[in-house]
């Protein structure tokens, strides 16, 4: 029915103005002048029809609509749920309770978390109070992510297994510490050093307090299990020691300047980079004594690194001894300087020397080291300076160190920015007495070479001195131009027919330091050296057929057990002491081990990129070798393997880039047999990668 109903309200008269528009047509009028009501008398007929309309109805409503309902029902109840507590701990129980009958069914509930399932983890616990079940799900329990235990909002939805889930419930995890599964955390304590220093590497936290072996990455080059647990600190935490110079390794590790470190446990995530700056120059120092008085001397000047680094201090440390021979340890106040405008800076020191007792000529103590000085950087590095007493006692200003007490460091240096505290210990009075004089100099010998037409040195020299370490710093001309870790050291920057002088300095665990018996004088013109006959082989990679094989076999006189039993090739082998060995009569440089597993072709190729993004031995032009290159390692007398005993011996059958007629099969050789092979890509073989040195 349509009713349209008008109310005008007017002086606070009430005006009906009714408008009634009756389905069945019937009217009904109301005039302004009163309320009139107009009655009819409804006739016989119309009685008994309203009478059999009212017995239809009450049919309909008694019986009708009871089978209506009966078989169309309404739609089934949904179950339905409630958290109980939705501020929590992410380690604590989250409580589902049913809210409707129809959840009440002793059934596990499943559960999506943050969209991630969790099938059948709500538990069914006991009836509670209001006979209503209720469920138990813990996330600790489960398979989880970081992201699921941190503190905030997080999402649930519930319900049976199959079933509709529920709409989705806010919870909040609250917690006093994270619960996010900690990961080993290290921490380096002195990351600027010498090269020839260990480095130290401690745990910060618990998950990292094991004593296990620690795996290193330097400057990308493998050290599995080389960090060596020694020692637990004042806190209980475990500290590791790790030095490069008791491995093999290239040069070009512990030259100075800025490094990077990873450490973890073996099979674990590596640490985040490490930055490990190494120095190897002692602190330049000028100095000069000023005898003030018959009691009084006055010890003052300056210090400066080259390598500057902003964080860097010096240390001044000076010992002398008493007429009972008692020692007096002074440390000097240093002040540092630093130029603004180009950020340079050096430090200064000065102190007095008092009560130094009075030695006659005649006592034996007048010729023995009385007075000691010495400066020591960040890194370790040591400047020292000692006198007799007769010395000591000399009248006027003595100075020592730098010509000039006024100096400065050439800005080139100016690239480094670490620091890391380091403690100094003055040593006992007998490595005052030592004196380099006393000591034979080490013995150094220079071959000059050309290889590929490139004009280089090489430089050997011993090591028999008293406690050595194993660096060693090379000299150009007075300039110093390497580091080496090993008795030799390679210089492929000489220029054309200039003379030259070589000079090898070792420094000893007592910070002595050895010099070579001589500077070697080396002359570069052509006609001294030593010029090897090349052979040139094929780097291309090819598709190669049986008879191909056998001519390159032939051509080159290789050995190869079924085709050419009595060949033999000529090799010309340098180990680099970088874990590469240089081939002269080839021209190539190949790894000396190779890959430590066999491998697929095409992992062959990943691994071969990995030492090229590596840049393996300082290089980044490594190559799978082809079949003619690989074969010219090959060797008639078997030791361990048909190859020079210079190399490994794990590598025994080794991949070719070349290919078989088109096919999925490489070229592969086998040093264990002395043959040459196919196999398919998809097998094994190892990688022995290979450069070309030109």
């Amino acid at each position: 029915m349509g009713d349209k109903i008008n109310i005008n309200l007017q002086g606070g008269d009430l005006n009906f103005l009714k408008d009634y528009s009756i389905a069945n047509g019937n009217e009904a009028s109301t005039q302004e002048s009163g309320l009139q009501t107009q009655k009819k008398t409804a006739s016989p007929e119309k009685s008994w029809f309203a009478w059999r309309v009212t017995s239809l109805i009450t049919v309909l409503a008694t019986i009708v609509i009871p089978l209506l309902i009966y078989y169309f029902p309404r739609s089934p109840e949904e179950p339905k749920f409630i958290i109980v507590n939705s501020i929590l701990r992410s380690d604590a129980t989250l409580v589902i309770k049913a809210n409707n009958k129809k959840a009440f069914q002793k059934k596990k509930l499943d559960i999506i978390f943050d969209g991630h399932p969790f099938p059948k983890a709500g538990i069914p616990n006991e009836a509670n109070n209001n006979d209503r079940h209720h469920w138990d799900f813990s996330i600790k329990r489960y398979k989880h992510t970081d992201a699921m235990l941190k503190n905030g909002k997080h999402f649930i939805q519930v319900g049976f297994p199959g079933k509709k889930r529920s709409q989705k419930f806010v919870i909040y995890f609250i917690n006093e510490k994270s619960l996010i599964a900690e990961v080993p955390k290290f921490i380096i304590m002195n990351s600027i050093l010498r090269s020839d220093t260990k480095i130290v590497i401690k745990a910060n936290n618990k998950k990292a307090n094991q004593k296990k072996k620690l795996d290193i990455i330097f400057d990308g080059h493998s050290f599995p299990e080389a960090g060596i647990p020694y020692k637990k600190n004042d806190n209980g935490m475990y500290q590791w020691r790790f030095t490069l110079i008791k491995h093999t390794i290239v040069d070009s590790l512990i030259k100075d300047g800025e490094h990077k470190l990873k450490v973890s446990f073996p099979g674990e995530k590596f640490s985040d980079e490490f930055k490990i700056l190494f120095v190897n120059d002692q602190p330049v120092v000028g100095a000069e004594i000023i005898k003030k008085d018959s009691s009084t001397n006055i010890l003052r000047g300056k210090a400066t690194t080259k390598t500057q680094i902003p964080e860097n201090e010096v240390k001044v440390d000076i010992i002398y001894y008493h007429e009972d021979s008692s020692e007096e340890l002074i440390n000097v106040p240093v002040k540092k300087i630093e130029y603004q405008d180009t950020g340079l800076m050096y430090f200064e020191f000065e102190t007095q020397l008092k009560n130094f007792p009075e030695i006659s000529q005649e006592d034996s103590r007048y010729s023995e080291i009385f007075f000691a000085f010495k400066v020591s950087d960040k890194a370790g590095n040591e400047y020292y300076y000692e006198e007799s007493y007769g010395q000591y006692v000399t009248g006027g200003t003595k100075r020592f160190g730098a010509l000039k007490i006024d100096f400065r460091v050439d800005k080139k240096y100016n690239d480094v920015s670490q620091s890391i505290s380091s403690a100094f210990y003055i040593k006992p009075r007998k490595p005052f007495k030592q004196s380099l004089n006393k000591i034979t100099p080490i013995r150094l010998k220079v071959t000059s070479r050309i290889v590929n037409m490139k004009r280089v040195r090489r430089l050997d020299w011993d090591s028999n001195i008293p406690k050595p370490k194993l660096l060693a710093f090379v000299y150009r001309d007075g300039n110093k131009i390497g580091t080496s870790a090993s008795n030799s050291y390679t210089d492929t920057e000489v220029l054309k027919n200039k003379p030259v002088k070589y000079y090898v300095e070792i420094q000893d665990e007592l910070g002595l330091k050895y010099k070579s018996n001589t500077e070697v004088y080396a002359k570069n013109k052509i006609e001294n050296l030593n010029i090897s006959k090349k052979c040139y082989l094929r780097d291309t990679p090819s598709t190669l057929l049986e008879k191909n094989v056998k001519e390159i076999i032939k051509q080159n006189n290789f050995y190869a057990k079924k085709y050419n039993d009595n060949g033999s090739f000529e090799n010309d082998f340098i180990d680099n002491k970088d874990m590469t060995i240089t081939d002269q009569s080839t021209s190539l440089m190949w790894q000396k081990s190779g890959s430590a597993r066999y491998m697929k072709y095409t992992n062959a190729i990943k691994y071969v990129k990995e030492l090229n993004n590596s840049e393996f031995a300082g290089y980044n032009d490594w190559r799978i070798p082809t079949l003619d290159e690989l074969l010219s390692l090959m060797e008639k007398q078997k030791k361990k393997l048909h190859i020079s005993v210079l190399f490994s011996s794990k590598q025994r059958w080794c991949w070719t880039s070349d290919r078989l007629n088109y096919d999925m099969n490489r070229w592969i050789v086998g040093f264990n047999y002395g043959k040459v092979a196919y196999d398919s890509q998809e097998q094994g073989s190892f990688v022995r990668a290979v450069r070309c040195i030109q």
